[in-house]
């Protein structure tokens, strides 16, 4: 998938074999990117994301970026994309609310550890001097009691609620909190515990 994207043969042909799927893009303009440029259409908008993407991939930006902006914003400030203790200790240092582990879903350096897998280091390392959430990966309940077992305050959603969302808008996505809900609970009382707070590693066999 390229950028701007190209009409190939094949794409063309595929495009053809989805009749609906055309219309409902026509129909609804979900590719005019009418809600990131103000004109200019698909191509402008295609542009403006290449532009924002150059801004927020740069090898300059340092601790340093992320102590200026806690100078500036008084309020709850995280940071995502931690991974190891050291940066949680960062962190905790310029005085930052919380941080996310995540390794982004794994799309920017696939090789990266597994959010799961850096959760215990980052846990110890700051302890309870900070809030500590986890992104990534979490697609049912018992991923949820994973994530809280092993330290987590609570755990991000994407993708599922998302899925809801394309499927049922606002209702699909209470389904899906209501079906994270429902198996969490149903976890905890085949565990044997009541509490969210009395999870913890030993609700776990690490392999």
């Amino acid at each position: 998938m390229g950028r701007p994207p190209v009409l190939t043969p094949a794409r063309v042909g595929n495009v053809a074999r989805h009749p609906r799927w055309l219309y409902g893009v026509l129909r609804h303009r979900r590719v005019s990117g009418r809600n990131l440029v103000a004109e200019g259409g698909f191509r402008a908008a295609v542009e403006s994301v290449d532009i924002q993407t150059r801004e927020l991939m740069q090898s300059t930006l340092a601790w340093e970026d992320v102590a200026w902006i806690r100078d500036l914003w008084p309020g709850q400030l995280f940071i995502k994309g931690i991974g190891d203790a050291r940066d949680a200790r960062q962190a905790l240092a310029l005085g930052l609310d919380g941080v996310v582990v995540s390794n982004h879903g794994g799309r920017q350096l696939d090789g990266a550890r597994a959010s799961l897998d850096c959760l215990p280091e980052v846990v110890e390392a700051v302890g309870d001097r900070m809030e500590v959430l986890l992104d990534g990966g979490i697609r049912r309940g018992t991923d949820v009691v994973k994530a809280l077992a092993l330290g987590a305050r609570a755990v991000l959603i994407g993708r599922p609620y998302l899925y809801g969302l394309a499927v049922g808008g606002e209702d699909g996505v209470v389904s899906i909190l209501d079906i994270f809900r429902q198996e969490l609970e149903r976890a905890m009382i085949l565990l044997g515990v009541s509490e969210v707070g009395d999870l913890g590693p030993d609700c776990l066999e690490r392999r």
